[in-house]
């Protein structure tokens, strides 16, 4: 385990390229990504994202409920 590393939790309907889309969103905006893990459930997706601090998770969160 490591105090290190902040994660954002992400669900929503699977469609094709929303992985890459979303990871657009976060480096357009500056964004290190320090980790990135997705899987399809069915027809949803989920996904984690790895970032550097609170901040830049908080960041990433603002950006990803604008999408």
């Amino acid at each position: 385990p490591t105090a290190s590393v902040h994660a954002v939790r992400i669900e929503g309907p699977n469609q094709a390229g929303i992985a890459a889309a979303l990871a657009a969103k976060l480096a357009a905006a500056g964004l290190n990504l320090r980790g990135f893990s997705a899987a399809v459930l069915g027809t949803r997706f989920i996904l984690y994202i790895g970032l550097d601090s609170t901040e830049d998770a908080a960041k990433a969160l603002t950006i990803l409920q604008q999408v």
